[in-house]
């Protein structure tokens, strides 16, 4: 630290309310002290003391950051108002119509989109039923004897050729629910 010259000034004229305002604010520390204490302040925070009336760069920066963070704090709150506002609307009563079906209830104040979650569901109830009748026929068809099998494959062979049925990708025949039904028939017959 290099040695501080001090230079006496005998005279330096202030005004007695400024005096006042010093004398107040300095404590016990000399007016040398406070006085170096006020420039190494005004320096560090960057304020300039002829343009009083701007803010200093650190001010400047929290006042930013207070103004982004209510403009976020606003958007966040906007988009929960958004969020709410959906699920009251939409999912709730999706949600209380699908509580309702599961409970095996129907209820007469359901709207078009609960009644295509309603009719999705008897459709899925009844494929469901179907598909274990398949299941059913196809366990059946594996406990007959390779002869009724033969006998099986060749009714199935004679009514394909039947009908025109088309043939996917892998060779599998595509059919209607009528012609499923009709096949069934012909071969518990």
């Amino acid at each position: 630290m290099a040695l501080k010259k001090k230079i006496e000034y005998a005279n330096l004229k202030i005004d007695v309310l400024v005096k006042n305002k010093i004398d107040s604010l300095k404590g016990r520390t000399t007016y040398s002290q406070w006085f170096d204490d006020i420039i190494d302040y005004v320096i560090m925070n960057g304020i300039d003391p002829k343009n009083y009336r701007t803010l200093p760069p650190a001010l400047t920066i929290t006042k930013t950051i207070t103004e982004t963070f209510k403009t976020l704090s606003d958007r966040l709150e906007n988009a929960i108002k958004i969020i709410r506002s959906i699920e009251t609307t939409k999912i709730d009563p999706m949600l209380h119509t699908i509580e309702s079906i599961a409970s095996g209830t129907q209820r007469d104040d359901i709207g078009p989109e609960e009644m295509q979650v309603f009719e999705m569901v008897k459709m899925n109830e009844q494929l469901q039923k179907e598909n274990s009748e398949m299941n059913q026929i196809i366990t059946n068809l594996k406990s007959t004897k390779l002869s009724d099998r033969k006998e099986l494959a060749a009714i199935v062979d004679d009514l394909i050729s039947e009908q025109h049925i088309s043939v996917d990708n892998s060779g599998n025949y595509i059919i209607t629910k009528e012609y499923k039904k009709l096949l069934i028939e012909k071969i518990r017959g």
